[in-house]
C-alpha cells in the first residue's frame, strides 16, 4: 500500500531527503507524531525500531518564496518534532525572521500546502511502508507573513498539487514571468463554461469603474466598466480555486468577490498598486493586525485584436521578448507585413482584372504587370514608414457609429480626450479606436501605427507617462490570452508591501478586452459603514442566527456599494455566531433559491439573538 503522504513532487528544486536508514526515519518520525499526541510512543517504536538505532534524518529548509542555492540541509535526532524543526530554522534565518522571533509561531509549508505535523509526510503507520522514501522539503513563513511561490529562474514550470482545474484535461500551470515583482503566468485557470457565466452575469451590471476604497471616485485613469459577482457557485469556486491555489484556508473576508471588467477600445487603467496606500489606518501588513491585499489573480475572459496587454513597468527580471519595446516594435512588424501581404494582393487581383490579351514585355523580359508590382511596391514601403494616418473623425451622441460632426473632426497629431466619440481614420478603409465618450485620451498618428505612445510624454500627464510604458518601456507586458491568468504579489516573503508590483493596462487598440480579478488580503478586509462609508469596528456587536426553518439557509451581508455577499450556511436547527457592527445588514436566503426568507440591521439595544 503506498503512503498517503508519498508523492512525486512537482517543484523540480527541492532537494530529496538523503536518509541512513529506513527504520530509523519512522522510529524518529513515530517520535514527532508522539510529541503531537497522535500515536502511542511504546507500541509504535516496538513495531517499526527493527533495523537501527540512533540515526538521523534529513530535511532542506528554505525561506519563503526561496528555493535551490537557498537551501539549508539540516540533520535531525531521532524523537525530533516540527516544533525542533522551527526553533532549527528561527536560527539559520534570524536575519529574515529577526532575533525576536518566537519560533512556535513559525509557519512550515511543504509543496502540497500548511505542515501542522508529520503524518501527513510519512502516511499511516502501521500498515505496509512502501520504500520510497518521501522528500523533507520545508518553507519557513513567518508568522506575520503568508506562503509566497518560489520563483526559481525565469520560465520554471511548476504544477501545483492540492488545486482543481477547472478544465479536466489541463491542468493548472504556473510560469515564472519576473523575479521582481513576482509574477507567474497561470495557464488554465478559467474554463470556458466558468468564462460564458462571468461574461453572461455582468453584461447588464456594469458600472464605470471606481478606484480607492471606502469613499471610492471615479478616475480617468480608469475608464472601463465593472460589475461584482459576490456569492454566485460560478463565483465561489473560482475564488476556492484562487485561495487553494496560493495555500490560503478560503475565508469570506479576506476575499473582494470576483471583479468582472469589460474595456472597449481606447479604454485604459493607469499605473497603480492593487494594495492600498490610504483609506483606513491598519495598511501596513507587517504590523500586527496590519491588512492590506496580499496579491492578485487577474483572468483574462478574452482575447484582444489589437492592444490591452497587462504591463509591469518596474521589472527588470523577465524574458527580453516579452519586455514593451520589443515586443511592441516585433507587434508593428508583425502588422506591417501583414498590411503589405494584404494591399500586394489586392494590388494583384486588380491587375489580373484590368490585364488583356496584350502585353508588352521589356528587353530583360519583365511583363508590364510585374514592373507595376515592384513599384507599387515600392510606394507600399515608403507609404508605411510614414504610418498612414487621415484623421480623426468626430461623431455625435457618444456613438461612434453615429452621424459625424465635421467642426470637431482632428488632425492626426491632435490630442483626442475622454468626452469624444468617433474613430481614426487610417486610409484605405482602415479605422481604429472606434470609441464611445468613455476613453483615455489618445493620438491618431499613434493609433493608426499600431501603438499608444510614440516614446514620448506629450502632455507630462501620468496617463503620458504611463502609456509610454506600454510601448517604449522596459518593463514586462503580458499579451491577454483567454482562460489563463497572472498570479501576482503585492506584498514580500516577509509581509511587507511591495511597490515593483505596480502595474497597469494598456489601452485596447482594436477590439474589446473582459477580464477579472480576485483579490485575497493577508487578513480580514476593512469593513466600511453603508452609509456613512466610515471605517467601522467590525467586532462592536455579535449576532447569532438560529434556522427553525425545515431546509438550509443561506447569510448574505450587504457592503456599502450595494451588492449581497455570501458569508455562509446554517443547516435546520444549527445556530451561527457573527461579528457585525451597528447598521450592518444581514439578509438570509433559502438555499438554490433567489427567496429572500428574512433581513436583519445590526443595532445596539436590539436583541443579539435572531431566529429564521
Amino acid at each position: 500500500m503506498l503512503l498517503r503522504g508519498v508523492l512525486l513532487t512537482t517543484l523540480c528544486f527541492v532537494t530529496v531527503t538523503g536518509l541512513q536508514d529506513w527504520s530509523s526515519y519512522i522510529s524518529n518520525t513515530v517520535s514527532s507524531l508522539v510529541s503531537f499526541g497522535t500515536s502511542d510512543g511504546n507500541a509504535a517504536m516496538s513495531d517499526v525500531n527493527k533495523g537501527g538505532e540512533g540515526k538521523r534524518f534529513k530535511a532542506t529548509l528554505y525561506f519563503n518564496g526561496e528555493c535551490c542555492d537557498g537551501g539549508h540541509v539540516v540533520q535531525f535526532k531521532e524523537g525530533s518534532n516540527l516544533l525542533d524543526v522551527r526553533q532549527r530554522a528561527a536560527r539559520l534565518f534570524a536575519k529574515e525572521l529577526g532575533d525576536d522571533a518566537v519560533p512556535a509561531t513559525i509557519k512550515l509549508y511543504d509543496d502540497i500546502g500548511l505542515v501542522t505535523n508529520m503524518e501527513r509526510i510519512v502516511g499511516d503507520l502501521g500498515l505496509e511502508l512502501n520504500q520510497f522514501v518521501p522528500p523533507l522539503s520545508f518553507w519557513v513563513v513567518p508568522s506575520g507573513a503568508l506562503f509566497v511561490w518560489p520563483t526559481v529562474k525565469i520560465g520554471h514550470v511548476q504544477r501545483p498539487q492540492g488545486v482543481t482545474s477547472a478544465n479536466a484535461s489541463k491542468p493548472i500551470e504556473l510560469e515564472t514571468l519576473s523575479l521582481s515583482p513576482r509574477v507567474f503566468f497561470v495557464r488554465n485557470f478559467l474554463s470556458d463554461e466558468e468564462i460564458e457565466k462571468l461574461i453572461s452575469f455582468a453584461k447588464d451590471k456594469l458600472k464605470r469603474s471606481h478606484v480607492g476604497i471606502g469613499n471610492e471616485v471615479f478616475s480617468d485613469d480608469r475608464t472601463s466598466k465593472t460589475a461584482w459577482d459576490t456569492s454566485s457557485p460560478n463565483s465561489l469556486a473560482i475564488q476556492h480555486r484562487a485561495f487553494d491555489l496560493v495555500r490560503i484556508p478560503f475565508a469570506v473576508n479576506q476575499a473582494d468577490a470576483v471583479q468582472i471588467i469589460r474595456y472597449f477600445e481606447g479604454q485604459t487603467y493607469v499605473g497603480h498598486t492593487d494594495y492600498f496606500d490610504s483609506g483606513y489606518e491598519n495598511i501596513d501588513p507587517s504590523k500586527e493586525e496590519g491588512t492590506n491585499r496580499f496579491m492578485t489573480i487577474f483572468a483574462y475572459l478574452s482575447d484582444v485584436e489589437e492592444g490591452g496587454h497587462t504591463v509591469f513597468p518596474k521589472s527588470r527580471t523577465h524574458p527580453r521578448h516579452m519586455t514593451a519595446s520589443v515586443l511592441s516594435k516585433e507587434l508593428r512588424k508583425e502588422k506591417k507585413q501583414k498590411k503589405q501581404k494584404k494591399q500586394k494582393k489586392q494590388k494583384r487581383t486588380r491587375s489580373e482584372k484590368d490585364s488583356t490579351n496584350v502585353m508588352s514585355v521589356d528587353a530583360d523580359g519583365t511583363t508590364e504587370t510585374e514592373r507595376e508590382e515592384e513599384e507599387g511596391e515600392g510606394e507600399q514601403e515608403h507609404d508605411e514608414e510614414k504610418d498612414h494616418c487621415v484623421g480623426w473623425i468626430q461623431t455625435k451622441d457618444c456613438d461612434p457609429n453615429g452621424e459625424i460632426d465635421e467642426e470637431k473632426s482632428l488632425k492626426c497629431n491632435e490630442r483626442v480626450a475622454n468626452g469624444n466619440s468617433g474613430y481614426c481614420d487610417c486610409g484605405n478603409g482602415q479605422q481604429v479606436m472606434r470609441v464611445t465618450c468613455e476613453h483615455s485620451a489618445f493620438l491618431c498618428n499613434n493609433a493608426c501605427a499600431g501603438r499608444v505612445s510614440d516614446g514620448t510624454t506629450q502632455s507630462g500627464s501620468t496617463f503620458d507617462h504611463f502609456v509610454r510604458e506600454c510601448d517604449a518601456g522596459e518593463g514586462l507586458v503580458v499579451a491577454p490570452k483567454r482562460g489563463d491568468a497572472l498570479l501576482f504579489y503585492s506584498q514580500s516573503p516577509t509581509g511587507h508591501l511591495d511597490p515593483n508590483s505596480y502595474h497597469g493596462g494598456c489601452p485596447v487598440l482594436r477590439g474589446e478586452k473582459w477580464a477579472s480579478n480576485v483579490w485575497v488580503w493577508n487578513r480580514k478586509r476593512p469593513v466600511f459603514d453603508g452609509g456613512t462609508k466610515k471605517l467601522v469596528d467590525s467586532n462592536n456587536l455579535k449576532m447569532v442566527f438560529l434556522n427553525t426553518k425545515t431546509f438550509v439557509v443561506e447569510v448574505y451581508w450587504q457592503s456599502y456599494d450595494g451588492p449581497l455577499k455570501y458569508f455562509d450556511l446554517i443547516h435546520p436547527g444549527q445556530s451561527y455566531s457573527v461579528d457585525t457592527y451597528t447598521g450592518h445588514v444581514w439578509v438570509i436566503k433559502k438555499k438554490g433559491v433567489d427567496e429572500e426568507v428574512a433581513r436583519h440591521t445590526a443595532a445596539k439595544g436590539i436583541s443579539s439573538a435572531v431566529s429564521v
